[in-house]
């Protein structure tokens, strides 16, 4: 395990200019939030009741994986030769500083998602239904000021730069979660779901302030950061003579363990307005603690940097050109990093209300709104998502809806067929329309996929 600290450190601060996303953070899409046939809704909120018991298929119950952004890969990779195939990054010399600049918003943000459920149940019973699920997550974003890439692009033009909130976080855990959904009287609904989560790996790294001045012959640096690496098991740290953590070395144990809930609520409007139901969720309520961490701090006093380093697209392919941009940024945040008698991780928050309308002259139609917050520290997402659903037939429904977040405007749609015996279902928050011919989508990174084999019984 020789530097695979400093390789993930390296990795999530250059995640804007790679073309592998190894973060994440999801549960199951919000298109299938008011489909009463799709088995997975319960994650989404506690108090839903699904239609049928039904268990898992092993490892496909439930897979979502996602990516958002306000900014898009194509916003720091470019086009090089005539025929477009080989890529630059936005450092070559054949890139226009203000060109690049001026597409990017204030805080460039990236998030990305991966759920997967590897065993999963839903049953009637104890007077309501019931969900037992054992599900992998991993969550991550990156937040980087956009005058840290005035400056990576422009360097000398300026005598000083100063910037602040940059930011990233990772984080992976496993749940196991029990969950419950009970009728109070004729209209509402009540659940909550129980997580025991083991915790697999976490980094959080934040630059509150960085200051940079220009001599006549260098750059001078000042920083105030501070960084925390957590990992799973009793492992101890080997740190190079640079105070960064060189080896992991080790036992496995339960030592990074956490606790988290989910409560919901539904209200059927039935009797002052036939057809009206609103909902209202807060899940990945938790955190979890880690015996084995390590803890960097930006060293004290201003020290030299040597910049980022001229990019030649003639002389240097795109892997080449990554791994001289996340060494240059290594060197520009500058922490010092020790071990750690332990810490904690807490849990971003998400916040769902929803309303849904059935059309009294065709119940199999209904128009719904779904408002979304997630309480992230950096850059907080907000979404509305508004929805047509269709349920022609009794085994299969579909969902057709559009969004409008932090990350920009977005389409949706689920279709989920659902006989006794088999269910599948597939679906997208975010549909992309338009790709380059490297396969990366136009405009904002906003791209997921999630799909579901279930037995309904």
């Amino acid at each position: 395990m020789k530097r695979t600290t400093q390789i993930i450190y390296r990795l999530l601060l250059v995640l804007f200019v790679s073309q592998n996303v190894l973060f994440v953070k999801a549960q199951t899409l919000s298109s299938g939030y008011f489909l009463e046939g799709n088995l997975q809704r319960q994650m989404l909120n506690p108090a839903f009741e699904g239609e049928h018991n039904y268990i898992a298929f092993p490892l496909l119950g439930n897979i979502n994986v996602g990516l958002n952004g306000n900014v898009g890969l194509s916003d720091f990779l470019y086009p090089y030769n005539k025929d477009g195939k080989k890529l630059t990054t936005f450092m070559s010399k054949t890139v226009d500083a203000a060109d690049f600049l001026n597409g990017l918003p204030e805080l460039p943000s990236v998030a990305a998602d991966v759920d997967v459920t590897v065993l999963g149940a839903g049953f009637k019973a104890w007077g309501g239904y019931n969900t037992l699920r054992l599900s992998l997550h991993a969550d991550g974003d990156v937040h980087v000021p956009k005058a840290f890439f005035q400056f990576a692009k422009e360097g000398f033009q300026h005598n000083s730069y100063v910037f602040s909130n940059l930011s990233a976080q990772a984080l992976s855990y496993a749940d196991l979660a029990l969950g419950h959904s009970h009728a109070i009287g004729e209209n509402l609904r009540i659940g909550a779901t129980l997580h025991l989560l083991g915790g697999a790996s976490f980094a959080d790294v934040a630059v509150e302030k960085l200051e940079l001045q220009m001599s006549e012959t260098e750059w001078a640096a000042r920083s105030l950061a501070n960084a925390e690496v957590g990992v799973f098991g009793d492992m101890e740290f080997t740190f190079d003579e640079d105070g960064f953590p060189s080896d992991i070395e080790g036992r496995p144990s339960l030592s990074s363990l956490g606790f988290g809930m989910d409560v919901g609520l539904e209200y059927d409007f039935s009797g002052i307005l036939e057809g009206l139901n609103a909902s209202a969720a807060l899940t990945r309520i938790g955190r979890i603690g880690w015996k084995s961490a390590v803890k960097g701090t930006s060293g004290e006093g201003s020290y030299e940097y040597k910049g980022l380093g001229e990019i030649n697209p003639n002389e240097m392919d795109l892997e080449e050109e990554l791994g001289q941009i996340s060494e240059g940024i290594e060197g520009l945040v500058n922490l010092q990093f020790e071990e750690s008698s332990g810490c904690h991780t807490t849990l971003a928050p998400s916040l769902r209300l929803g309303a849904e309308y059935s059309f009294p002259s065709y119940s199999k139609m209904s128009a719904a709104v779904l408002y979304t917050h997630d309480f992230n520290q950096y850059l907080p997402f907000n979404e509305a998502r508004f929805f047509l659903n269709l349920s022609p037939a009794k085994i299969f429904e579909a969902s057709l809806n559009v969004g409008f977040s932090t990350y920009g405007a977005s389409f949706g749609w689920m279709l989920n067929f659902h006989p006794k015996g088999f269910a599948l279902f597939a679906g997208t928050d975010y549909m992309v329309f338009r790709i380059t011919p490297q396969g990366i989508p136009v405009n904002h990174l906003n791209a997921n996929v999630c799909l579901g084999l279930n037995i309904p019984f």
